[in-house]
C-alpha cells in the first residue's frame, strides 16, 4: 500500500475504497491485524470426541491442529514443527497417539511437548528436551461456547462470550434445538475456492438486493419446472430455496437486517412458506417437534423453534444457520484467493428425515454443485475483476443509510434491502486495521 493512503482514508460512512479488497499489504495486515486479533472459529467440540482426536483448521493465513490430549483437554497448535519449521500434519482429520515430523523425525504428544527426537546425542549434552523451546507452539488462548471451539493468537482481549455478545443466541438455538441436547457436526463438508477477496462473501451473506438478480437462472428454472412461481409443499425442497430467492423488494424489505458491534449481524428469514418454513405441520416435524417438548416444555419449545434468522455472521469469517443446521467459514488465502468451507449439523435424538433436510439445503444452497453458490462464486470473482480495473476507486455502501433504527441489544436494524451489515462489517475493519498493538 502506498504510504500517502493511510487506512483510515479507506472507510467512509457510503464508500469503500478499491484497494480494501485487492491490496496485497493491506491483506497482510488483515492477517496480522483482525485475523491475529478477533476471536476465530476454529471446529467444534464434537470432532474431537475421544483422545488424540484431531481436526486441522486455519486462522487467516496460519495452518492449525486442534487436538484432544491423552488427559482430554482441548488444544490448539500451530502446524509446524520447531525444529526447522516442517508442516507436521496433511491430514484433515484423524486419531493418534501422538504427532510425528515428516521431516527429522522429531515427535510430539498430544499436549504439545516433545516426545522424542532420533539421534539425540548429535544434539550435545546441553539439549533440555522439556524446553518449551521445543514444543509445538500452543495458541495464547482457547475457548468454547456451547462446543463451538474459538482460538484467539493474541494473549489479552475479551473473552469469548463478551466477543460474541448476543451473537450468542445463534449457537444456543442451534444446540437447543436438539432433543437430546447435543449436536454433531459432519465429518464431511464441501470447500471451495474462489479468485477474490474473502470480505465479498462476508458482505454478499446479508446483501438482499443480490438474490433475485444473481440467482435468476435458478429462479426461473424453478418456476419453469414446476409451472408456477408460487412456492408450494408438493415441490421438493431444492426447488422452494429456489423460488424464496424471486421474492419481490418489498418482501426483502421485511425480512430485515440486523449488526452488532464489533461486525457481527444477521438476516431475519425469507423460507416463509412450504415446508421450508419455520412453521411446519408435517409429520416428520410434529414427531420432532413433540420430541423437543418432552425435553424442554411446551412455551420453552415454541420459544426455541419461532426463532427464524438466516446467515448469522460473526466477524470476521464464521455463518451460521440454525434453523437448517448449517455453518460456513471463509477462509483468506491471498488477497485474491478465498476458500469456503461448509458442513451441517445432526440434531441429536432428531429424526433422521430431519437430518437429511439439512444435507440437501447444504448440496443446494453451499456446495460445488449449487446453482446458488455457483453464482455467487462467479459474481465475486467478476467483482474481483472489475476492482482491480482503473476507474473511480470508491465503491458504493449508502444504499439504507440514515434509514437505521434502534434495536434491542444494542443491535442497529434496517429494511432487508440496506447495506447497513456492510457498513458494519467495514465499520469493525476499520477498528482492528487502526490498531497496531
Amino acid at each position: 500500500m502506498n504510504q500517502d493512503i493511510s487506512v483510515k482514508d479507506l472507510v467512509k460512512e457510503d464508500a469503500v475504497h478499491r484497494r480494501v479488497y485487492v491490496d496485497p499489504a493491506i491483506f497482510q495486515m488483515e492477517m496480522d491485524r483482525i485475523f491475529s486479533k478477533a476471536w476465530i472459529y476454529i471446529g467444534h467440540e464434537s470432532e474431537i470426541v475421544e483422545a488424540g482426536c484431531f481436526v486441522r483448521a486455519r486462522i487467516g493465513n496460519r495452518d492449525i491442529l486442534l487436538v484432544r490430549d491423552a488427559e482430554e483437554h482441548i488444544r490448539a497448535f500451530l502446524n509446524r514443527c520447531p525444529h526447522r519449521g516442517s508442516q507436521i500434519c496433511r491430514s484433515q482429520n484423524g486419531q493418534v497417539k501422538f504427532f510425528r515430523c515428516p521431516y527429522h523425525d522429531w515427535s510430539f504428544r498430544t499436549d504439545g511437548n516433545l516426545l522424542n527426537i532420533p539421534h539425540v546425542d548429535g544434539y550435545g549434552p546441553d539439549f533440555d528436551s522439556s524446553d518449551p523451546a521445543h514444543a509445538l507452539v500452543a495458541l495464547p488462548r482457547l475457548e468454547s461456547y456451547r462446543g463451538f471451539i474459538f482460538a484467539s493468537l493474541a494473549s489479552d482481549g475479551p473473552d469469548l462470550a463478551d466477543y460474541l455478545g448476543p451473537m450468542t443466541l445463534p449457537f444456543d438455538n442451534m444446540t437447543d434445538r436438539a432433543p437430546l441436547g447435543e449436536i454433531e457436526l459432519q465429518k464431511n463438508r464441501f470447500r471451495q475456492t474462489f479468485k477474490g477477496n474473502w470480505k465479498f462473501h462476508m458482505e454478499n451473506a446479508t446483501d438482499l438486493i443480490h438474490p433475485v438478480r444473481v440467482h435468476e437462472s435458478a429462479i426461473e428454472a424453478a418456476r419453469t419446472l414446476t409451472g408456477s412461481a408460487q412456492i408450494n409443499d408438493s415441490d421438493p425442497e431444492p426447488i422452494q430455496m429456489m423460488k424464496s430467492n424471486g421474492i419481490a423488494f418489498d418482501n426483502w424489505d421485511a425480512v430485515g437486517v440486523y449488526a452488532y458491534d464489533r461486525g457481527h449481524g444477521y438476516m431475519g428469514s425469507f423460507y416463509s412458506e412450504g415446508s421450508i418454513a419455520s412453521s411446519r405441520s408435517d409429520p416428520v416435524f410434529m414427531t420432532y417437534k413433540a420430541m423437543l417438548v418432552d425435553r424442554l416444555g411446551s412455551e420453552r419449545a415454541e420459544e426455541v423453534l419461532g426463532i427464524s434468522r438466516f446467515n448469522n455472521l460473526i466477524y470476521p469469517n464464521l455463518s451460521l444457520n440454525a434453523n437448517f443446521q448449517q455453518i460456513r467459514v471463509i477462509h483468506p488465502v491471498a488477497v485474491d484467493r478465498t476458500v469456503v468451507e461448509s458442513g451441517c449439523f445432526r440434531l441429536k435424538g432428531a429424526p433422521e428425515a430431519l437430518f437429511q433436510t439439512a444435507i440437501r439445503f447444504l448440496s443446494t444452497a453451499n456446495s460445488p454443485a449449487s446453482l446458488i453458490s455457483s453464482d455467487d462464486l462467479e459474481i465475486f470473482e467478476r467483482c474481483q475483476i472489475g476492482i482491480m480495473n482503473d476507474g473511480t476507486d470508491w465503491l458504493d455502501l449508502s444504499r439504507g443509510r440514515g434509514q437505521e433504527d434502534s434495536g434491542e441489544d444494542n443491535s442497529m436494524l434496517a429494511k432487508g434491502t440496506s447495506e447497513l451489515t456492510m457498513r458494519n462489517q467495514l465499520k469493525a475493519w476499520l477498528s482492528y486495521m487502526q490498531d497496531s498493538n
